[in-house]
């Protein structure tokens, strides 16, 4: 059941850009909500991905020496995603048991200037392989995050997945709730440290 939460539909497009001294071809992947990436994707190049009518999927990858259960393990663990994310304050379970499929937890965040809450449910939880959960903020669906752990050579590779699911109208208010005008680019950003902490965290354990 690894692809239950998300049709298996994906659309590869090229996208232009001639704002300001930008001419360039950049092949992306979109998708529309409830969609899987899985297997045979290309790394995503997000940077100057126009969001217009599609959902933006973003894909960071990491290779760790660690093995994938205890990976697995601290993935799961919300609590703890403030030690390898920049934008993680924390996270609280609310419902069900911790890191189970429908259990709730509250993921706070923050910026220099502003912090904000979301209510998130975990909807997939394959311990030593696959965790997701999907987001909420005033009711309205936000995202949903995924981190595939695949074996790996050297040990495992993460792969973690966001797919943005807001609205038009819910992407304008959260330049003002968030601070963020364009959210794929700073999740890109944020994700790769994310990876990169988790992976030294892992190595030196």
């Amino acid at each position: 059941m690894e692809n239950s939460i998300w049709r298996k539909y994906s659309l590869h497009m090229t996208l232009w850009f001639t704002r300001g001294r930008c001419r360039s071809s950049y092949t992306a992947t979109v998708a529309r909500p409830g969609v899987d990436l899985a297997g045979g994707r290309k790394e995503l190049c997000t940077n100057r991905l126009r969001e217009v009518g599609f959902v933006a999927a973003v894909e960071v990858r990491h290779v760790m020496a660690g093995d994938r259960q205890k990976v697995y393990d601290l993935i799961a663990d919300v609590t703890r995603m403030s030690e390898w994310s920049p934008e993680s304050a924390g996270a609280e379970w609310l419902t069900g048991a911790p890191g189970a499929v429908g259990s709730t937890f509250r993921g706070d965040n923050r910026r220099p200037w502003v912090k904000w809450s979301t209510i998130c449910t975990v909807t997939v939880a394959d311990p030593g392989k696959r965790f997701a959960f999907a987001v909420r903020a005033a009711g309205r669906p936000v995202s949903t995050w995924e981190y595939e752990i695949a074996p790996h050579p050297k040990g495992c590779e993460v792969i973690e997945r966001v797919f943005d699911q807001r609205s038009l109208f819910y992407k304008v208010t959260s330049v003002v709730t968030t601070g963020l005008g364009r959210r794929s680019v700073r999740n890109r950003r944020t994700m790769v440290q994310t990876l990169a902490a988790l992976a030294r965290f892992v190595e030196r354990w």
